[in-house]
């Protein structure tokens, strides 16, 4: 459901809201409605949803004919091609679901772990009785190696020496310059910044260059 309460200095009215492109996810229709918005025509509104995760060309030129839309929500995390047509240096407030699917995912790896020390992938095929097995983690605390052996015990786990987490990423200046290189000259005209350069953002680590 969009973030209606991020559209500045608007009265208790319904927010105006526009959901695009057209006949996408009729759906969000509803879910703009229910979170106190009203869907109107693209020239009405003051927040975009945009849902079409592979047209930035398109939000970009309805973003251009609209300059009274304020905020774009998008609904997914991956936006690295929105950022490569510079779309979030608008002065617009831009959100994205960066972190929605955080907490089902987590829960999809622990009931597929629970299956595997219950044992349900060899349950599901069999065809009689077989002997009793199963683990429960209830007051237990298992090792990892445990876990694992226990989670692939029909399977042959190889387990590595601990090493030490740190945060890193491999962006540099020079692979940008290369992530830019797929464009045509007219995709780098509408890139470049009334200074004449083309500034990047790092989707990951967050770093900011800015190039001639």
């Amino acid at each position: 459901m969009p973030d209606l309460h991020l559209v500045p200095d608007m009265p208790s009215n319904p927010v105006p809201v526009a959901v695009l492109p057209e006949g996408l996810r009729p759906h969000l229709l509803d879910a703009v409605v229910a979170g106190g918005g009203e869907v109107v025509a693209p020239d009405e509104a003051r927040m975009l949803v945009w849902t079409d995760p592979n047209d930035a060309a398109g939000v970009s030129d309805v973003l251009a004919a609209n300059p009274d839309i304020e905020v774009v929500q998008l609904l997914w995390a991956g936006v690295e091609e929105f950022a490569a047509l510079g779309l979030f240096d608008d002065g617009r407030t831009w959100l994205c679901g960066k972190g929605v699917y955080a907490d089902p995912v987590a829960e999809h790896a622990l009931a597929l772990s629970l299956a595997g020390l219950r044992g349900l992938p060899g349950r599901i095929t069999a065809r009689g009785w077989g002997p009793q097995w199963g683990t429960s983690l209830i007051g237990r605390q298992v090792p990892p190696n445990d876990l694992l052996t226990r989670l692939f015990h029909e399977e042959l786990p190889r387990v590595f020496d601990p090493q030490a987490v740190r945060f890193g990423c491999t962006c540099s200046e020079e692979r940008v310059r290369q992530s830019l290189s797929i464009y045509s000259a007219r995709d780098i005209e509408t890139m470049t910044t009334d200074d004449g350069g083309v500034t990047a953002d790092c989707q990951f680590c967050g770093a900011h260059y800015d190039l001639d």
